[in-house]
């Protein structure tokens, strides 16, 4: 029964899934993707009570009823597993338990009843303790906490018949190796765990299938709201006390962050990490990015990367098919042209502190403004032609173009006048940078171009992989395609903000030969600028709801993912108002 076998035993609790949303289903167990939220940390914790206290397979007798826990059970004729949270025994007879965090359902009489999904689980676990005791079961239990009830599960013809065709299309969804469509309207979905990588009613929107109004609860999961930590202090040791996080130096205690709060540790040059602190963050799902003392990205330490190995080959063949191609590299460019010139208008405005991040001038509003501005036209000339070019070099000479009239003109951006001059742009130059202007804005693309990395390993793509950059040896080309349209409005936009706000001073800059470096204490203030930057809410340019930048750059790698998959028709780049 247990034998190793070529073909895979779904988990009982994916026929779970499966019941309450296919889609839902083939995320879990297809891609591999597991989302948290309060109900499921709180599910979770709840089952791992009882077994704290009662080690697996260990058989504790109360009133002549012996309970046995945490009991692996598979099957190789039904094709699937299990680990039974209760099998309960008691005058010749066995009964499955399965324990839920929610309260019962209720009828309309006021009785409780078990889910339909809820019942399927129960009654597989049943037949899997059948099939390994060579005994009949009549019944389960499903355990509700929320409501501390037992409900009773007859094992009836028509349970087991619904349970084995469960089973039967658990096996096809897997095997198709594409994902169901998403559910519509359906009031399961605000409470999904899923729902912010699922993004159903986006996903609706874009096949056109859904006109309405999006919500916007993606926007408010709480899935990602933990704070990303900046180590610097050289010769720092990063360990773990409890559930904390605790960083000290020369032996003494300088931070103690709760694991709970973080979603992201960064760290530059010598800092030390502890075996356990790994493991820590690992088991927690926190990725952890290493950065020379400068700020060169050198790698990253994560958890697992995603399973869906299909959707990996689906890049692959997208990335050797020139229309596809042409269509993300001109999505790509013009978008990137497009928040170039948004930035640069909003910037030359007479008082940029007292307008919204959202006004609400439309396009030809803000473009007549400034039509006697050659710069700005030319940069909307450029955008508009990016529609007509034939090739994705065509595309990168107006993108260098763009570039070019877009630097030139930064330092009209620029609104405090330094005496000594040292905030003064003239044109743009890097590896290394040479002046403190240059210095702040390579710096902030490498910080952005490391977020875009992170999100993309998140989603399961390859990040060596891109579509306009051109793959070389140790480039992250596709981090680099999908960073160009949140340059402007998140790395330059940061620059600006310190410079202008006077965040950072001459004296945050150190000049070595013929380069520019940022002190430890200019560092510290770009983190506190970037960080407030990425959670500075916009109205989403394609569906219209609040959403911060740092939510936008994960939603912007998932929407390629679902394009890469056949699930939406095709990419759209993220561009400002």
């Amino acid at each position: 029964m247990s034998q190793e076998s070529d073909s895979e035993q779904i988990p009982v609790s994916m026929l779970n899934a499966l019941l309450y949303c296919e889609r839902r289903f083939y995320l879990e167990y297809v891609e591999g993707v597991m989302a948290y939220n309060a109900p499921v940390v709180d599910g979770s914790l709840k089952h791992q009570k009882p077994l704290q206290s009662s080690p697996a397979m260990h058989k504790r007798k109360k009133e002549e009823k012996i309970k046995t826990r945490n009991i692996f059970l598979g099957s190789e004729i039904l094709g699937i597993m299990a680990v039974a949270d209760i099998l309960e025994e008691a005058n010749g007879e066995i009964i499955a338990v399965e324990q839920k965090r929610g309260k019962a359902p209720r009828d309309e009489q006021g009785n409780p009843f078990a889910w339909e999904n809820d019942a399927v689980q129960v009654c597989a676990q049943g037949m899997l303790v059948e099939e390994c005791l060579q005994k009949n079961l009549e019944k389960g239990i499903v355990y509700y906490m929320g409501s501390r009830e037992r409900v009773e599960v007859p094992f009836t013809k028509e349970l087991r018949e619904k349970t084995l065709n469960a089973i039967k299309k658990a096996k096809e969804l897997a095997e198709t190796g594409k994902i169901p469509p998403p559910l519509n309207g359906s009031p399961r979905c605000p409470s999904c765990s899923l729902l912010p990588l699922c993004l159903p009613e986006e996903t609706l929107y874009c096949k056109g299938q859904k006109n309405t109004p999006l919500s916007g609860t993606i926007a408010l999961s709480d899935i990602d709201l933990g704070k990303v930590l900046y180590v610097q202090e050289q010769g720092a040791y990063i360990a773990v006390k409890g559930e904390s996080l605790v960083v000290s130096h020369n032996k003494e205690e300088i931070l103690h962050q709760p694991l709970v709060d973080l979603s992201e540790v960064v760290v530059f040059g010598n800092v030390q990490f502890s075996t356990q602190a790994m493991q820590a963050l690992l088991q927690t799902n926190i990725p952890v990015s290493f950065l020379s003392v400068y700020g060169r990205f050198k790698g990253i330490l994560q958890p697992e990367i995603s399973k869906h190995g299909p959707l990996r080959i689906a890049q692959y063949k997208s990335a050797l098919e020139p229309d596809f191609v042409m269509q993300m590299a001109r999505e790509i460019v013009k978008s990137k042209i497009h928040n170039c010139r948004a930035l640069l208008m909003r910037s030359l405005r007479a008082h940029p502190e007292s307008e919204p991040e959202n006004d609400q001038k439309n396009s030809e509003d803000r473009i007549n403004e400034f039509k006697n501005d050659l710069p700005i036209m030319r940069l909307k000339d450029l955008e508009e032609k990016t529609f007509s070019a034939k090739t994705p070099d065509e595309l990168r000479g107006m993108e260098g173009a763009a570039a070019h009239i877009y630097f030139q003109n930064f330092s009209r951006m620029i609104i405090v006048e330094s005496k000594s001059g040292e905030f003064d742009f003239n044109a743009r130059n890097r590896r290394p940078p040479k002046d403190p202007v240059n210095t702040l804005i390579s710096f902030a693309y490498a910080m952005l171009a490391r977020d875009l990395y992170s999100a993309i390993l998140t989603v399961g793509l390859d990040p060596y992989i891109g579509f306009y950059h051109i793959p070389k040896h140790g480039r992250p080309a596709l981090a680099l395609d999908l960073m160009e349209e949140f340059r402007p409005v998140i790395a330059d936009s940061v620059v600006l903000t310190l410079i202008n706000k006077q965040m950072v001073t001459p004296d945050d800059f150190i000049r070595w030969e013929n380069s520019c470096l940022l002190t430890e204490n200019g560092r510290k203030a770009f983190f506190s600028a970037y960080e407030q930057r990425k959670l500075t809410e916009i109205t989403h340019p394609v569906f219209g709801y609040k959403v911060n930048y740092r939510r936008a750059i994960e939603t912007q790698v998932r929407f390629l993912a679902a394009v890469l998959r056949g699930d939406i028709p095709e990419y759209k780049g993220f561009i400002i108002r």
